[in-house]
C-alpha cells in the first residue's frame, strides 16, 4: 500500500508540474495575444493615418491635374495668339514692302575731283496695273 501511495504522490507531482508548465504557456500566450492585440490597433491607427494622408494626396493630385489642364490651355491659347500675330507682321512687313517698293527713293553720291559732293535723288512710284 505505501508503494502504491508513493507511486500515487509521484503521479500527482508529475501531474502539478505539467499543469504548472501549462500555466505558463497559457500565460506567455496570453501576454503574447495581448501585445498581438496593442500591435494591431497600432497598425490600425497608423492604417486610417496612411489612408487620410491618401485621400489628401489623391485630391491635391487632382487639383494640380487642373491647373496643369488650365496651363496647357493657356499655354496653347497663347500659341494660337502667337502663331496669328507672326502671321500679322508677316502680312505687315510684306504690304511695307510693297509701299516702299512704289514710292522708292533712291540716293547716290558721286565725288568729283575738287571735293565737291554731289547727291542725286531720284523718286519713282510703280504702278500694279
Amino acid at each position: 500500500m505505501e508503494l502504491e501511495l508513493d507511486e500515487e504522490k509521484r503521479r500527482h507531482a508529475e501531474t502539478i508540474k505539467i499543469l504548472r508548465k501549462k500555466e505558463r504557456s497559457l500565460k506567455e500566450i496570453i501576454i503574447q495575444c495581448e501585445e498581438d492585440q496593442k500591435n494591431i490597433s497600432l497598425l490600425q491607427d497608423s492604417l486610417e493615418k496612411v489612408t487620410q494622408k491618401v485621400n489628401i494626396y489623391k485630391r491635391q493630385l487632382s487639383e494640380q491635374e487642373g491647373v496643369s489642364q488650365q496651363s496647357v490651355t493657356r499655354v496653347r491659347r497663347f500659341q494660337r495668339e502667337l502663331e496669328a500675330a507672326e502671321d500679322r507682321a508677316d502680312v505687315a512687313e510684306s504690304n511695307l514692302s510693297l509701299i516702299r517698293a512704289k514710292h522708292r527713293t533712291f540716293v547716290t553720291t558721286s565725288t568729283v575731283p575738287g571735293s565737291q559732293v554731289y547727291l542725286v535723288q531720284e523718286s519713282r512710284a510703280l504702278s500694279t496695273e
